[in-house]
């Protein structure tokens, strides 16, 4: 017993102990902490790419959608979602129509994108020979090629009235001014030069889903005329 006692470990057998405990602590740690947190991120990883492809069938889906939309719409003559950039055939079509009224001007807005929808603002003006004429040069925009929206319209009349009598704008040349908006479509566009940066990682995802220009309507435009001038 104290020849055991009294034994001293050679430098061989002491580097041979610490290898040892070192691999026994190692295996500990691969075993109990390591193991157990590439087993977790693998299950995140597996969670994170079924989401990312469920959302990437779902915008191709949209886009399957909205290409089956815009090819029955120009099949029928309906107005259609444009890729971006539209805005020169646009300004044809404002020059086209509103070339015809006595004076027109146009004040155009910066587009402005919401996931792959782009909407492009515009102030018009105009005068015209009379109400049913200012409210056919809206009508032929919103029946052009391109899908629109008017709002906020105000026609008035440019002919003096009698006291206590109130012009005709059935007859008398009238002056318009309405805000429009034409919608085009970041999908099939060659390029994105001229739109902003979207602000959030959230937005890019969205995709087409934040973007469904299925239910836009056409506007009434005499009807909005005739709301806007209080009858």
């Amino acid at each position: 017993m104290r020849s055991l006692m009294q034994y001293v470990l050679t430098r061989t057998q002491k580097l041979v102990l610490v290898l040892l405990a070192l691999l026994v602590l190692l295996a500990g740690w691969y075993v109990e902490i390591y193991t157990p947190i590439q087993d977790r991120i693998r299950a995140a990883d597996t969670a994170g790419l079924e989401d990312e492809m469920a959302l990437e069938q779902m915008k191709a889906s949209r886009i399957k959608a909205m290409q089956a939309e815009i090819d029955e719409n120009r099949a029928s003559g309906a107005p259609v979602v444009p890729s971006y950039n539209n805005f020169k055939q646009e300004l044809e079509q404002l020059n086209e129509v509103y070339g015809r009224a006595y004076e027109f001007s146009f004040t155009f807005s910066e587009p402005e994108v919401d996931g792959t929808g782009v909407r492009r603002n515009i102030a018009v003006y105009c005068e015209a020979e009379n109400y049913d004429v200012a409210a056919e040069l809206m009508r032929q925009i919103l029946q052009g090629p391109y899908r629109s929206m008017i709002h906020d319209v105000s026609i008035n009349s440019m002919t003096s009235a009698l006291a206590n009598q109130m012009a005709d704008l059935k007859k008398g040349r009238v002056s318009l001014s309405f805000n429009m908006t034409y919608y085009e479509t970041t999908v099939g566009a060659d390029s994105l030069e001229g739109l902003p940066a979207e602000e959030t990682p959230q937005e890019q995802a969205g995709g087409l889903a934040n973007a469904d220009l299925s239910d836009l309507q056409r506007s009434d435009m005499e009807t909005a005329a005739e709301a806007a001038l209080g009858e």
